[in-house]
């Protein structure tokens, strides 16, 4: 995976695993920052791969530190 876009309010990242005959470099995928939770628009949750991905950055940690955030 790779990110990019990234911000106080969520990282955009792509995803080669989900690459597709009409994406065959894989899928975008949001993970946004919201009032004390991180949430994935394309599983639709907070507990998934991206999520995870998103919080191994330390420039989320970062984002997420200054935003008062617990991990």
């Amino acid at each position: 995976m790779q990110h990019f876009n990234l911000d106080e309010n969520g990282v955009r990242i792509l995803d080669p695993s989900l690459a597709a005959p009409n994406s065959p470099k894989g899928r975008i995928i949001d993970v946004y920052f919201k009032q004390k939770k991180i949430w994935c628009d394309y599983d639709e949750s907070d507990d998934c791969r991206h999520v995870k991905y998103a919080l191994s950055l330390p420039i989320v940690q970062e984002i997420l530190k200054k935003k008062g955030w617990k991990q």
